[in-house]
């Protein structure tokens, strides 16, 4: 078994669709699935007739995107090589990127865009909420739902039982992620004990003062796992309600670290509330507001309950789990539906 993974932006940064290739190909090492990846940097990226040979001696082509021409023409050489053709769609679907240029991206669907993801032997959706909205464009798409994973061995085993009143944000900050109403939020709580923290590229719109003024520090971006982690090791909780977010990467590294999350209410895979490892809202200021002085006034004890709930919700998403699942599709995709 041979996996091309296709991206054009794929390079060694923390950007979410580095990371989501960099996980597939984890499961690919974990099951000795060689691989190759084809993007930008490649020599071969423009070259027609190498790009043709490399793709005859691969499997299954592995599309991580969608829109982009080059994506459309991958999908017509491996349908032509009669490849199999896997497409992460990195929530270009999703109904609020289809709001963006929609004009445009309406013509595109009629034109090209549709088959793309029609011809395609499966869709990979990494949540049950990006497949229903893949199935409202159409409901012929094939789709199997695929959660992303994290190693055993940044799983966190010891926890600490105090609490450090600090919050943490962390997510790439180039895409929506309604940062500006849990800042508000927090100002507006007035809280002088607890302190915010603030990972990412920075935003310029927030004024020192203001952000000064009230506890809240922007970090810069972290790249590395282990920072991360010896980061995240921190804080009492992660802060991430943003209306956009399905499966986050930022929410199963802070759960595999022993940190509670406060996320929105579309994350239900991993079933957050009931399991009793955080908050989940449904965003709006008023109910962030509620469920943050809740938080602040959160005993220790209830605090190291929710934390070893999280540790063992991570562990249902290890990589070393994951890999059966995803070495079941790919060989059923080759073998049992050819």
């Amino acid at each position: 078994m041979k996996i091309c993974f296709i991206s054009e932006f794929f390079n060694l940064t923390c950007d979410e669709e580095s990371i989501a290739i960099k996980g597939v190909i984890d499961i690919c090492k974990l099951k000795k699935i060689e691989y190759t990846v084809i993007h930008k940097k490649r020599k071969i990226y423009n070259n027609k007739i190498s790009l043709e040979k490399l793709i005859r001696k691969f499997d299954i082509v592995y599309i991580f995107g969608g829109w982009s021409l080059f994506y459309i023409k991958i999908s017509l050489l491996a349908h032509k090589l009669k490849k199999k053709i896997i497409i992460h769609p990195m929530r270009f679907y999703e109904p609020w990127a289809l709001e963006k240029k929609k004009f445009i991206k309406k013509i595109a669907w009629y034109l090209y865009q549709k088959k793309f993801l029609l011809q395609a032997n499966l869709v990979h959706c990494a949540t049950q909420d990006e497949e229903y909205n893949i199935k409202k464009l159409d409901k012929k798409i094939r789709t199997v739902i695929l959660p992303f994973g994290i190693y055993k061995k940044d799983i966190k085993k010891r926890l600490l039982n105090r609490i450090n009143k600090r919050c943490i944000f962390f997510s790439n900050l180039q895409k929506p992620k309604d940062l500006d109403i849990l800042i508000k939020a927090w100002i507006e709580l007035k809280n002088k004990d607890w302190c915010l923290d603030i990972v990412g590229f920075r935003d310029q719109k927030y004024p020192d003062e203001l952000i000064k003024n009230n506890k809240i520090r922007f970090l810069g971006p972290i790249s590395s796992l282990y920072k991360k982690n010896y980061l995240v090791d921190n804080y009492d909780f992660l802060a991430l309600p943003n209306l956009k977010e399905n499966f986050g990467f930022a929410t199963l590294e802070s759960l595999s670290r022993g940190v509670p999350v406060l996320i929105n209410d579309k994350t239900s895979e991993m079933d957050i509330q009931n399991k009793n490892a955080g908050w989940v809202i449904n965003p709006s200021i008023i109910e962030l507001r509620l469920v943050l002085y809740q938080i602040f006034n959160t005993k220790n004890k209830e605090f190291f309950i929710k934390r070893k709930n999280a540790i063992k919700i991570a562990s249902n998403f290890s990589k070393e789990k994951l890999s059966n699942q995803y070495f079941k599709i790919y060989k059923d995709l080759l073998y049992k539906f050819s």
